[in-house]
């Protein structure tokens, strides 16, 4: 099983431990819990200690990617420059995917640091997007202009429908997840689509009712207050839910 398989499946369900989370130790509790509660993908901060403590608990099946932030990005308080110098490091311990997140006015600052990771990772990389600054057509332009040059399905387009916001267990709160997953579905753009941004237990629901079909969904905000709140049990019913939901949307 690669991380291309579980996409190509849509079986993926991606734990998001926080871009801005510099803890080692958080990381790899919430990692940990997830795992075991069926997620096969984690997300982390572009920070060596922290990705060589989740590197401890990353399980054959389950893959690991790192998160980037564009400068003046809501995910994270940082310097992009500062980042982009770990990565050869990082890339060294072992990872399977780099996500940069992209919520910002600038689409010049957004393809120049799209470049510059892709010229130190030749793997699958991820753009987390979402519409809170442009309207669709923005969207399109920058999907095919950081997507035109690569091989199809090395691309991830992550939708982040209202970032930071997985406060709840409602459809409301997962309402803007499912529809930028909507919008990016019918430029037929050949990427792999994940849900994020405001996902919670109900996000594969509202996806099967809407009849929109994504490879994985992505909880941060959310899975880290299930944690804090329910533990084990409380992650092995959000995991399942999604999953279950992913599975019957990809047998319709």
């Amino acid at each position: 099983m690669t991380l291309n398989r579980i996409l190509d499946n849509r079986q993926c369900f991606k734990v998001v431990c926080g871009a801005g989370n510099e803890s080692p130790d958080y990381a790899k509790k919430i990692a940990e819990m997830y795992i075991k509660a069926g997620a096969n993908y984690v997300d982390v901060s572009c920070n060596v200690d922290v990705v060589k403590s989740v590197k401890e608990v990353i399980p054959k099946g389950v893959y690991l990617n790192v998160s980037l932030v564009v400068d003046g990005d809501i995910h994270k308080v940082g310097s992009f420059d500062d980042d982009l110098k770990k990565l050869p490091e990082i890339i060294k311990i072992g990872i399977d995917s780099i996500e940069l997140h992209a919520s910002v006015q600038s689409e010049t600052r957004v393809v120049n640091n799209w470049t510059r990771v892709e010229a130190l990772w030749g793997g699958i990389m991820s753009l987390c997007i979402d519409r809170g600054y442009f309207g669709d057509n923005y969207l399109r332009r920058l999907i095919d202009t950081i997507a035109i040059d690569r091989k199809p399905h090395t691309t991830i387009i992550q939708a982040d429908g209202l970032p930071i916001s997985g406060t709840k267990n409602d459809y409301n709160t997962t309402l803007q997840a499912v529809a930028c997953c909507d919008i990016v579905n019918k430029m037929n753009i050949p990427v792999y689509l994940i849900a994020s941004g405001g996902t919670n237990e109900k996000t594969g629901s509202l996806l099967k009712k809407c009849g929109v079909r994504v490879h994985g969904i992505a909880v941060g905000s959310y899975a880290r207050l299930v944690a804090r709140n329910e533990g084990l049990k409380g992650a092995k019913k959000l995991v399942k839910a999604n999953m279950e939901a992913l599975n019957e949307s990809s047998n319709i």
